[in-house]
């Protein structure tokens, strides 16, 4: 699971710096590790809170349900207001952290701060999952995430890598909702 979560995060890398260059790929790689910077504390809290409380929990559907809405909830709340905002002033972030050198990192730090709070909500799932025993369920989920997401990267390499990059927004949504599936399966989750 390790190596397709690995694949998602890093592959796109490759494929920016031969498709698009590598001074695109100094800007795509700053806008993306900006982006989750925010991040890094959070998802390692919620992370390990999730994967304990869950295994706990893991004969106990209606309450991992509850832990897992409580904790999903609480994310949802803090990230999807907080990664809104920064959307909407990317460029005046990347200009006042970085200068105006590094004007380009503006409309791909946009689009990264779109996909955080999938990112950060995929953290709260993919643990709740590994700990009922279904990791394989999200490996196979991961894999197939990564291969479209190499894919689609690569039939877009003739567009603008601003235009391109909001492929990553669509997988990272994608991936979360299939586990998030295959968890709500696994606990008789409703929402």
């Amino acid at each position: 699971m390790n190596l397709a979560n690995w694949a998602i995060e890093y592959l796109d890398r490759i494929i920016i710096s031969r498709q698009w260059g590598v001074p695109a790929l100094g800007a795509y790689a700053a806008a993306s590790n900006l982006s989750r910077a925010p991040t890094s504390l959070l998802v390692s809290s919620v992370q390990s809170v999730m994967l304990s409380s869950g295994s706990r929990a893991q004969n106990d559907s209606e309450r991992l349900c509850r832990g897992y809405t409580s904790v999903i909830s609480l994310t949802a709340l803090i990230t999807f207001p907080l990664f809104t905002l920064l959307a909407l002033k990317a460029k005046f972030v990347i200009h006042l952290l970085y200068g105006e050198r590094w004007s380009e990192a503006g409309q791909l730090f946009s689009t990264f701060c779109v996909v955080v709070p999938f990112y950060v909500l995929l953290a709260v799932t993919g643990p709740a999952l590994s700990a009922i025993g279904a990791a394989a369920s999200e490996f196979r989920i991961q894999l197939i995430c990564a291969i479209a997401l190499v894919i689609g990267l690569m039939l877009l390499a003739n567009y603008p890598l601003s235009q391109a990059v909001w492929f990553i927004p669509c997988i990272y949504f994608v991936r979360f909702f299939l586990v998030y599936i295959a968890l709500a399966k696994r606990i008789n989750f409703r929402m």
